[in-house]
C-alpha cells in the first residue's frame, strides 16, 4: 500500500481479493473489496474511528443516492445564496457513526438545516430542538444505539452502523476516485472533523498559479467564510479550491508536501487513505503524520512554489504520455521512423511550440501534434497558419486548433475522395 509519512512516499500492491461477510452482497472491485477489509478493522477497533469524504463531482446526484442508501451525509459547501449545483458537485462528509435522520438531502433542505449560515428565530430554535429529539427517539427505536450519534457508544453497539454505512459507501464509490477515508483515535469527533475538512476546501497559493482547481468566485464562496477570504489572500497569495475528496487530485499533492504540511493536511486526524485512478497509480494509498509529527501550523494550508512546480512537472509527465498514447493510435505510421527517446523529443517540442501559441487543453496540444505528425512537422509552414494562431479576436488558441483540425482533415478526406 502506498504510503506517504512527512514527505517520504513508498509503494506496495493494492487489489488483492480478500473474504467478506459481504461478499454475496456485492461485487466490489478487488481494490473495493480491499477497502472493505480495512475499513471494517478500523470501525471494529475500539480505539479507532473513520470517516469518509465523497467527490460529488464525480457522481450522479450523490446525496440523493446517499439518501437511498440510507447513509448519513453532510456538505461540505455551504449555500449562501449561490447556486446549488455548486454544493452538490463539491465534497460530502460522511459520519458512518450517525443514521441517516435529520440528514438535509436538497437545495431547501440544506436552507432549512441552518447550512446557509443565517441566524435561526428563537421559535425556529425551539422547533428545531423538538424535531431533533423526535429524531433521536426514532433512530433508538430504529436500532441506533447513539440516537443518531448525539449518546455516546454504549460498548461498541453503534460500530454495526458504521460498518454498515461504510459498506454502502464503498459500493457508491467503488471505481472513482471519488472517495477518501480520514482516520484517527477514537477522540476523533465527526463535527471537529468537519469543521477541518471546511478549513482545508481552499489552500493558499502563489498568485499567478494554475496548477490547482481555478478560483470560481461563487465556489470558493461556498467553501469557506467571507472573512477568511478577505484575511488569508494577501497581496502575494491567493485562495484557490482543494478538491482534497478527489484521491486522483490528492495523489498529485500529498507527496509534495512537507511534515508541517501533512500535519496542517490531517488535522485532527492522523491519516487518509484513498485510491486514484490506474493512471495515478491505482491501489489504495495512504497518507499518514510521522511519528513525533509536529503540531498543525496556524492558519490555512498553503502551497509553495516549490509544491506547486512539482504538482506541475508531474501532470507534464502523465499529459505527454497520453498525448504519446494518442498518437499511437492516430500517427503511428507518421512516427513509425523515430525511436523511443527521439519521439519523446519531438513530442515535447512541439507541445512546447502550441503552448507557446496560448493552447492550454490537453486534448488540443494532442491535436496540435497529430496536425505535426501528418504534415510532417511542417504545419506551421503552411500559408496563414501563424498568423492564424497569433491573431487577435473572440476565438481562444485552443478554440483555433479544433478549427485547424477539423478543416485539414476535411481537406484530407476530399483529397481522399478526389483520388
Amino acid at each position: 500500500m502506498s504510503e506517504v509519512h512527512g514527505s517520504a512516499v513508498d509503494a506496495d500492491g493494492a487489489g488483492i481479493a480478500v473474504a467478506s461477510e459481504h461478499q454475496e452482497d456485492i461485487a466490489l472491485s478487488s481494490v473495493g473489496q480491499k477497502f472493505l477489509e480495512i475499513v471494517e478493522e478500523i470501525a471494529t477497533h475500539p480505539e479507532r474511528r473513520i470517516f469518509a469524504v465523497m467527490d460529488g463531482a464525480q457522481f450522479d446526484d450523490l446525496p440523493a443516492r446517499l439518501k437511498q442508501a440510507g447513509v448519513s451525509h453532510r456538505p461540505l459547501y455551504r449555500y449562501a445564496g449561490g447556486d446549488y449545483a455548486i454544493i452538490l458537485g463539491g465534497p460530502w462528509f460522511i459520519d458512518p457513526y450517525l443514521s441517516l435522520l435529520g440528514t438535509p438531502q436538497s437545495k431547501a433542505e440544506v436552507d432549512d438545516n441552518g447550512v446557509s449560515g443565517e441566524e435561526l428565530s428563537a421559535e425556529e430554535l425551539e422547533a428545531r430542538s423538538a424535531a431533533l429529539s423526535a429524531q433521536m427517539v426514532d433512530a433508538l427505536n430504529a436500532g441506533d444505539p447513539t440516537a443518531g450519534g448525539v449518546l455516546p457508544d454504549a460498548g461498541g453497539l453503534g460500530n454495526s452502523l458504521a460498518i454498515r454505512n461504510l459498506h454502502e459507501v464503498l459500493k457508491i464509490g467503488d471505481g472513482k476516485p471519488g472517495m477518501v477515508f480520514w482516520i484517527g483515535d477514537k477522540d476523533l469527533a465527526g463535527d471537529v472533523l468537519y469543521r477541518h475538512l471546511r478549513g482545508i476546501n481552499r489552500v493558499r497559493i502563489p498568485k499567478r498559479h494554475d496548477d490547482l482547481d481555478g478560483n470560481n468566485v461563487q465556489e470558493l464562496g461556498a467553501a469557506g467564510d467571507d472573512e477568511a477570504l478577505a484575511r488569508d489572500a494577501g497581496d502575494r497569495c491567493e485562495l484557490a479550491i482543494f478538491r482534497h475528496a478527489d484521491a486522483n487530485a490528492l495523489i498529485q499533492v500529498l507527496p509534495t508536501l512537507d511534515e508541517h504540511q501533512i500535519a496542517r493536511l490531517l488535522g485532527p486526524a492522523d491519516q487518509i487513505m484513498f485510491a486514484p485512478d490506474e493512471f495515478w497509480g491505482g491501489g489504495i494509498k495512504r497518507g499518514r503524520k510521522a511519528n513525533g509529527s509536529p503540531d498543525a501550523p496556524k492558519g490555512p494550508l498553503t502551497l509553495s512554489d516549490d509544491n506547486l512546480r512539482i504538482v506541475s512537472q508531474m501532470r507534464d509527465v502523465k499529459s505527454h504520455q497520453r498525448i504519446s498514447g494518442y498518437l499511437d493510435c492516430t500517427a503511428h505510421k507518421q512516427l513509425d521512423h523515430l525511436d523511443a527517446e527521439s519521439r519523446d523529443r519531438w513530442i515535447a517540442k512541439h507541445i512546447t511550440e502550441a503552448r507557446s501559441f496560448g493552447v492550454r487543453a490537453e486534448a488540443d496540444l494532442g491535436r496540435w501534434c497529430y496536425l505535426q505528425a501528418i504534415t510532417n512537422g511542417r504545419l506551421t509552414a503552411q500559408p496563414g497558419v501563424i498568423e492564424y494562431m497569433r491573431s487577435a479576436g473572440l476565438t481562444d488558441a485552443d478554440e483555433k486548433v479544433r478549427l485547424l483540425f477539423r478543416s485539414i482533415q476535411a481537406a484530407a478526406q476530399t483529397g481522399g475522395a478526389a483520388s
